[in-house]
Order: C-alpha cells, then sequence, then structure tokens
C-alpha cells in the first residue's frame, strides 16, 4: 500500500465480537457528540450537527441489525451442517414409517400392493447441496466456520 493511500476498513472483514465492539465505540460517540451539541440551537430549529448525528446513529442501529442478523445466519448454517445427517435419517424414518402405515390400510382394505409401495425414495443430502445452503445464509466462511465444519464430521 502507497504511503498516502488510506485503507477503511468494513465491519465485514473482522471477526462478529471486534465488530460489535466497534459499533459499541462508535455508538458511545455518537451519544456523547449529542449530548455536547444539546442546547446549543433554539428548540425548532435543527442543527446540521443534530441531523448529521441522528442520521449517524441510525446508520449504527442499521448496521448493528445486519451484524446480529449476520451472526444468527451463521449459526443457522452451522446447525444445518451439524445436524444434516440426522435430519436426513430423521426424514427417512418418518418416510418409511408413512409409507408402511399406506401399505398396512390398502392391505386391511384388501388392495393388492406393489413391491414399490414398501419403498420410499428419498434422496440423501450431499456435501454440495449442504455448500449450497450454507452459502445462502453466510456471506462468507470464516477459519471457525471451516473448523466447526471440520470437527463435526471427524
Amino acid at each position: 500500500m502507497e504511503p498516502n493511500e488510506s485503507r477503511t476498513c468494513s465491519l465485514q472483514e473482522v471477526d462478529d465480537a471486534s465488530a460489535a465492539l466497534i459499533l459499541q465505540l462508535q455508538l458511545q460517540d455518537a451519544e456523547e457528540l449529542q449530548r455536547s451539541s444539546k442546547g446549543k440551537n433554539r428548540e425548532d430549529v435543527v442543527s446540521d450537527i443534530d441531523l448529521a448525528i441522528e442520521l449517524f446513529q441510525q446508520d449504527l442501529q442499521e448496521t448493528n441489525t445486519f451484524l446480529t442478523d449476520r451472526c444468527m445466519s451463521r449459526s443457522l448454517a452451522r446447525a444445518v451442517v451439524a445436524d444434516s445427517a440426522f435430519l436426513t435419517d430423521e426424514v427417512a424414518r418418518e418416510d418409511t414409517l408413512a409409507n408402511d402405515r399406506m401399505v398396512a390400510e390398502r392391505i386391511q382394505r384388501g388392495e393388492e400392493t406393489k413391491c414399490s409401495d414398501r419403498t420410499c425414495e428419498n434422496p440423501e443430502i450431499d456435501d454440495l447441496t449442504i455448500a449450497r445452503l450454507t452459502a445462502l445464509y453466510v456471506s462468507r466462511r470464516t477459519d471457525e466456520d471451516v473448523d466447526d465444519n471440520e470437527h463435526s464430521t471427524a
């Protein structure tokens, strides 16, 4: 990087805990600015600095919402990855039970059953599908996510 270049850091480039701390400090700064500028203008007039502080606080609140949503979606993605084998097995078990009931009802009514009635095709969710679903929940994978996934499959 050139000496005169300034580098801005996006909250997307830092971990969730650091981003939350940065946001908390910025909110405190904005509140302090708001307190220090109060009472310097007429009540019916909104100064440029007051408007700027209000817009800054709104932006910080929206960023806070985004970070909270990102954290929750990462948690959902980790849960989907961690529980995918269990969920697939449970769906297959439920499908088998439903199919068995259907066959039993047909037998009870005296209807003919076919061999295909006893089997339930339920395609398993493969790793590529899990990766695609994870991408829907998380904008970028972190080393922590990769480590969690490796430990859960080991």
